[in-house]
């Protein structure tokens, strides 16, 4: 009897420890890292929520490292958990998407076709003229949701080929502006 219960617990801490320190360390590694972007977009509330769970997670996985620091795969389990949970993390931000984003684009052709096309396309658009290394450029400002950027990046580079646009994220803005004089539509 006292076999097979010894048995058991080898079985449990060789590979159930681990296998719950992976997980919980994706949690927590993944609750942080959308914490963390979320804190840098201005998210004053949510934030410390997913932090207080994220350090009730991790306490409980380092705990289980501790408890059995003779077991290398904890120490694998630890880090891959770590890895896996930062691609998670990201990924799910990405996908949540939030906040908004200003979008540059700067062309020498076909710029009012571009802007005309975006118009149409629902986006509010800014058309300013320039002057670039090899003469008179147009620039493009756009205000947008994150989210549209999906839509309006493939617009881009299947009407207007040889821009160049750059995406900036925005901590703060104020969506009036979009009514504002200068803005197209």
């Amino acid at each position: 009897m006292n076999e097979l219960l010894n048995s058991q617990n080898e079985l449990f801490q060789a590979y159930i420890v681990p296998l719950a320190i992976f997980l919980a360390r994706i949690v927590d590694v993944s609750l942080g890292t959308v914490r963390s972007l979320l804190a840098n977009k201005g998210h004053k509330k949510v934030a410390p929520l997913i932090g207080f769970f994220e350090v009730i997670i991790w306490v409980a996985a380092v705990s289980q490292v501790m408890q059995h620091l003779t077991h290398w795969q904890n120490y694998v389990a630890y880090g891959l958990g770590y890895a896996v949970g930062n691609f998670l993390g990201i990924f799910i931000e990405e996908k949540i998407a939030l906040g908004n984003s200003v979008v540059r684009i700067i062309t020498n052709e076909k710029a009012h076709d571009l802007a005309k096309i975006l118009v149409e396309k629902g986006f509010r658009v800014s058309l300013m003229n320039g002057q670039g290394n090899n003469g008179k450029v147009s620039i493009i400002f756009l205000l947008v949701k994150r989210r549209t950027l999906k839509s309006l990046i493939p617009l881009i580079k299947e009407h207007n080929p040889l821009a160049v646009y750059s995406v900036e994220d925005i901590r703060y803005a104020d969506l009036k502006l979009e009514k504002a004089k200068g803005f197209v539509k």
